[in-house]
């Protein structure tokens, strides 16, 4: 009964996101996390181990998005696309995005490159709503390549001992179908906007005058060095015992110790309970349902696997839900947890709830003065992101038969 309460509880929170009831959506939050403590310490059961993966997930979140802002004030991303702007085709900046994904991960794709393209469309006097979306798509459809495109990915590597050279042997060609379906579906998608030339808002001009080229080069010194502190820090820092999370801290103190700026108002709050609440809960969920019926290998269960993963990640996060599936999995043939990882990467997204990226990318965006609704957001994922998903998903159920 505890368990439904949860629930129930998850479904108001989502239905109050969809419907921007921020307010409520604070308010509903906060009981939902009090009751899915109480589940998962409750009647005697041993904690759930998975946990962990969830609180470093959700630290990063909070770590992350005051980092990505605190760039932003300084200038960073503003002077960067002033040196990039007039050779950055959107072709161009789907490939950079697609190659930051895959040999850095998805979260430094999006910290990074969400306000450098906004600025970048910005100095070329576009929209910038289409340029943001690139590294949100590419974060959900380039993520499966290597263990260190997503969080997601290394989850699995870890329960399962997945090697590099398998990643790229299973997922590899479905991501680079998507990969490449998906910007013909963008470009597409976007039509109508990228062929405007906007003003550029008063309130995102800012910068510097043209004759403060030291301070200019001071910035993107700095700048620089803290985004590749912050790359470093996320690719090799868990090799040397430090999280992402923890390498994101640092700098944000360092940014603020330089700017002078409180970052409290930068830490998403919101996001990060609900992102918790409903990972504690689809872990709970997990650890109920227990190991299920042997399903076997074929075709039919391939695609039956990708899409209960990729609907399990929308409604619950995708950080959860591989939590849960690594753990159902394991008795299952392999074939099932590609089709299980495939569906938690590039699956969530009809809900901006759906990944960690997706939350993180919409608070970025916004510092770049695109506010993206819920039905805008859902309304791109059914044409480009959920098309893409249904490729990858019969490209890998089509390579693995071969493979068998």
């Amino acid at each position: 009964m505890t368990l439904l309460v949860v629930l129930v509880a998850l479904l108001a929170v989502v239905v109050a996101v969809v419907a921007r009831w921020r307010p409520k959506f604070w308010y509903l939050s906060l009981p939902l996390l009090g009751i899915s403590v109480a589940v998962l310490v409750g009647g005697g059961r041993s904690p759930h181990p998975e946990v962990g993966s969830v609180v470093q997930a959700i630290a990063f979140l909070v770590m992350a998005v005051p980092l990505g802002v605190l760039l932003d004030e300084l200038g960073f991303f503003r002077q960067l696309a002033r040196r990039v702007a007039p050779s950055a085709s959107p072709a161009i900046l789907w490939i950079v995005a697609s190659l930051v994904t895959i040999v850095l991960n998805l979260d430094a794709s999006v910290v990074l490159l969400t306000p450098l393209y906004g600025r970048v469309a910005i100095q070329n006097g576009r929209d910038p709503e289409p340029y943001v979306f690139q590294p949100l798509l590419l974060a959900l459809l380039a993520s499966s390549v290597l263990p260190v495109s997503n969080l997601t990915n290394l989850i699995a590597a870890g329960v399962y001992h997945l090697t590099p050279g398998a990643f790229l042997l299973h997922l590899a060609p479905a991501s680079v179908i998507a990969i490449v379906v998906g910007y013909p579906l963008w470009h597409r998608s976007f039509r109508g906007l990228l062929g405007e030339v906007t003003p550029m808002p008063s309130s995102l001009e800012g910068g510097l005058s043209e004759g403060a080229s030291d301070v200019r080069h001071n910035v993107l010194r700095i700048g620089g060095t803290i985004a590749i502190a912050a790359i470093v820090g996320f690719v090799f820092g868990p090799y040397v015992g430090i999280a992402p999370w923890e390498a994101a801290g640092a700098l944000d103190i360092v940014l603020i110790a330089y700017l002078r700026r409180s970052p409290l108002s930068m830490i998403p709050y919101v996001p990060a309970v609900t992102v918790g609440t409903a990972a504690l809960a689809a872990i709970e969920l997990g650890g109920r349902l227990g190991t299920p019926t042997h399903l076997g290998g074929g075709p039919v269960d391939v695609l039956l696997i990708g899409v209960v993963s990729a609907v399990l990640a929308t409604v619950a996060n995708n950080i959860p839900a591989i939590s849960v599936l690594v753990v159902l999995l394991k008795t299952e043939p392999s074939v099932l947890r590609w089709a299980a990882l495939l569906g938690v990467n590039m699956g969530p997204s009809l809900l901006v709830t759906g990944s960690l990226a997706s939350i993180l990318w919409l608070s970025l965006a916004s510092e770049v003065g695109v506010k993206i609704r819920a039905m805008r957001f859902a309304t791109i994922a059914v044409r480009v992101s959920v098309p893409c998903f249904i490729l990858g998903l019969l490209t890998l159920t089509v390579s693995m038969s071969v493979h068998l």
